[in-house]
């Protein structure tokens, strides 16, 4: 079905995408349909049909991603300020995410592409977010998997000190070793 969707997506045939959202009676599968037609119609210039369809998208993580994608398509197309307010409406839903793990993680790919699309100070202010998030993650995996992911993201950005860090403060060993060797060798490849 999602193959389906993107095809008529990219053909600029929204209404049959949505007919087919419809009639779905798998919930995931309905809200990537939906996240897929959100980002279709702002790479098209549809700016507020694309917001009017993530806004129907119940999932907080997929309704996240599509306003992130959203605001993309804004920023490219020089809407800067509309496309910071997008992002912004993407951290109010990520915010409302009881789950410290999925939170911390949906911030961190928020933060990464704010900072790819040129909000490089708002993507700092939202990485220590998702680092206050993670540092609460009770469960030790998770919390050494969110920590990971941060310090990997950072370092991908070029914030070595700030990643190395953030891996050591990794509770479990395979996931700081693992990081720390991730970090070493981006830095020696940039």
């Amino acid at each position: 079905m999602i193959d389906k969707i993107k095809l008529l997506c990219e053909k600029g045939k929204f209404v049959e995408a949505l007919k087919i959202v419809d009639v779905s009676y798998d919930e995931g599968e309905k809200f990537e349909a939906l996240h897929n037609i959100a980002k279709s119609l702002g790479e098209c210039g549809l700016y507020d049909k694309a917001l009017a369809v993530a806004e129907v998208i119940s999932d907080y993580s997929t309704k996240s991603k599509a306003f992130c994608d959203i605001a993309e398509s804004l920023y490219k197309n020089g809407h800067n300020d509309r496309a910071l307010s997008i992002y912004d409406k993407a951290l109010e839903v990520a915010e409302g995410i009881r789950n410290r793990w999925d939170k911390s993680s949906l911030l961190i790919d928020t933060a990464e592409s704010l900072h790819e699309n040129g909000f490089k100070d708002k993507s700092i202010s939202v990485y220590n977010r998702a680092l206050e998030v993670a540092k609460g993650v009770r469960n030790k995996e998770n919390k050494s998997s969110a920590l990971s992911k941060i310090a990997k993201s950072l370092a991908g950005k070029g914030f070595f000190n700030k990643a190395e860090e953030i891996a050591n403060e990794i509770p479990l060993d395979d996931y700081k070793s693992k990081t720390l060797i991730y970090i070493k060798i981006y830095q020696k490849e940039n």
